[in-house]
């Protein structure tokens, strides 16, 4: 069947796939064009968790991986229900949570690193330990 409007030629539908007019004789048949399409559901959460990925990846590392992971999740969801990736909340969402995902996994490894260097230097010099030591006890006195 080829489309007045767009010249679009498709079969099995009559709703025409390229412009959404609907076919000669078939008006009286389909109320809305709209019925063909799938509804795009709510990209506020695929936003939402990725603001929270970043926000969270500098403070506190592992939440931001978490709130990345899901971030993208929702994101491949929200797109597969959509069917593309149309909406500018659900885009700037999957690309807030892969930041996130990768400042969090990146501050979690130098978090690592600096504690294990602490550790480490504090073992090899003692006296370090008793002032930490002493310092406490001060400050608890106080």
């Amino acid at each position: 069947m080829k489309c007045e409007k767009c010249g679009f030629y498709y079969e099995g539908s009559r709703v025409c796939p390229n412009c959404g007019e609907v076919a000669t004789g078939e008006a009286d048949k389909v109320t809305d064009a709209t019925t063909q399409q799938k509804p795009l559901g709510n990209p506020t959460p695929v936003l939402v968790f990725g603001i929270l990925a970043l926000a969270f990846a500098l403070e506190l590392p592992p939440l931001g991986i978490i709130f990345g992971i899901i971030g993208l999740v929702k994101a491949k969801n929200y797109f597969s229900f959509a069917g593309y990736p149309g909406a500018g909340q659900a885009r700037a969402g999957k690309k807030l949570a892969t930041a996130g995902l990768i400042v969090g996994i990146v501050m979690t490894v130098v978090l690592t690193a600096v504690i294990i260097i602490l550790a480490a230097h504090v073992n090899s010099h003692p006296e370090i330990l008793q002032e930490i030591e002493e310092a406490v006890e001060n400050a608890y006195t106080l």
